[in-house]
């Protein structure tokens, strides 16, 4: 080939395919790549291979990353010159959506607003325990220790294209989480109900012992609970609230009372602390204002005299 203008010169190159996005540090073979810009030299279309000097095949050329976090492409020219052109950078991650919350004072009247409705306890259990919409859809009572205002996690109910199952938590392990006593008599209520269903159902009901089933007793499908809140929030006219929004609700609310994020991580099964931090950075900004007063508290009663 040959320049297409006095400044820049043009090389061929192994007929082989590039993709910017290919995690693979060598090239697979192909036909040909696009055109990249480098100084003064510009790629056109690959040649074919007989035109080097010094062959090599195309799946051989490499990828190397240099100290500018940028990928090169490493291959020859017709002289057989080692040459290379910098790829592209990977795309950097998109920033994670900020999700609304609620604060203290909507909690409470959003359930108010569902107070008497099947979908007022586990609201309540959702914004009282931080737990994913799964994790509820398959908590049963034996892991709901309402004497004790504790709950264990060890349990997820996912939709498939084959219906519903069990699987193990995100994390992988089970936890317990520890009730508030505003979060206890609710749960009980909501058993009484579901025990008087039961009877007047009679065999018809199956009991899956599930806390949060549908009125048949069977699997509420995920799917269809995000139907049922979605129409409930619509009724209240409520927007913006989905029912993930809750667990994070959960979160900000108790990062802001000045808990520890360990405990925070802890109750919403991350699998690390630094998860927990990552998504609720939006919050961090707050407890820094409150741990400076803090500080300056400390600070000036010590230099108070003794009395």
């Amino acid at each position: 080939m040959s320049a297409s203008s006095p400044s820049t010169t043009t090389w061929s190159l192994f007929p082989f395919s590039f993709s910017p996005t290919a995690n693979s540090n060598r090239l697979p073979p192909g036909s040909s790549i696009p055109a990249y810009q480098h100084s003064e030299v510009s790629l056109a279309v690959a040649g074919n291979a007989s035109e080097f000097g010094s062959a090599r095949p195309a799946s051989e050329a490499p990828l190397l990353k240099d100290s500018s976090d940028c990928y090169c492409l490493i291959f020859f020219d017709r002289s057989g010159a080692r040459r290379c052109c910098p790829r592209p950078p990977r795309p950097s991650r998109l920033p994670r959506k900020q999700v609304h919350t609620v604060d203290e004072e909507q909690a409470v009247a959003l359930l108010a607003k569902l107070k008497g409705g099947r979908l007022h306890a586990i609201t309540l259990l959702a914004l009282a325990t931080g737990m994913r919409r799964g994790e509820l859809l398959a908590l049963t009572w034996a892991n709901a220790d309402l004497d004790r205002a504790e709950i264990t996690v060890c349990q997820s109910l996912q939709q498939t294209n084959e219906g519903v199952s069990l699987k193990a938590p995100k994390s992988g392990r089970g936890r317990q989480i520890a009730l508030p006593s505003l979060a206890v008599e609710s749960p009980r209520a909501h058993k009484a109900k579901q025990a008087e269903k039961r009877l007047l159902l009679g065999p018809s009901y199956v009991n899956n012992d599930l806390v949060f089933p549908r009125c048949d007793g069977a699997f509420w499908p995920p799917g269809s609970f995000t139907s049922s809140f979605a129409a409930a929030m619509r009724k209240h006219g409520i927007s913006r609230l989905n029912f993930h929004a809750l667990r994070h609700s959960h979160a900000t609310i108790l990062l802001r009372q000045g808990v520890n994020p360990k405990v925070v991580s802890e109750r919403l099964g991350h699998a690390k602390v630094s998860t927990t931090l990552d998504i609720y950075s939006h919050v961090l900004p707050s407890m820094q204002e409150d741990a400076a007063q803090r500080l300056d508290q400390a600070f000036r009663a010590a230099l108070m005299p003794s009395i």
